[in-house]
């Protein structure tokens, strides 16, 4: 299983599922929007998602078997440092945070779906 968190574009992260796999592509896979939205495909490949979730971009993260990758322009990276960062969106500037690694593995999905929004 892995975990999807969104935190690109916002310096706050969000668990947004638990998509049934074990591979890093077909999580971002699933968890994007193309002819409809990502959380309205098939209910047995999530845990959990939450309502009107963008699809998963670079910068997210995604953690599986208690590793850390980051969604970049060409796949994914694994995070081995201490902390993971995202850029976020401050007014007309984007700026860079900070977000400690251990946060994502010790951050469930919630166990009841919510409003990304």
């Amino acid at each position: 299983m892995i975990t999807v968190i969104h935190t690109a574009f916002n310096d706050k992260f969000k668990p947004v599922a638990n998509v049934h796999t074990t591979d890093l592509e077909t999580a971002y896979r699933l968890t994007n929007s193309v002819e409809s939205a990502w959380v309205d495909n098939d209910v047995d490949v999530f845990d959990v998602a939450s309502k009107g979730c963008r699809s998963t971009s670079v910068g997210d993260v995604m953690v599986h078997n208690g590793k850390v990758f980051q969604v970049t322009n060409f796949g994914f990276e694994e995070v081995t440092t201490s902390v993971v960062t995202v850029l976020v969106v401050d007014g007309d500037d984007w700026e860079k945070a900070y977000i400690p690694t251990q946060d994502f593995t010790n951050t469930p999905v919630s166990a009841e779906p919510e409003s990304c929004q």
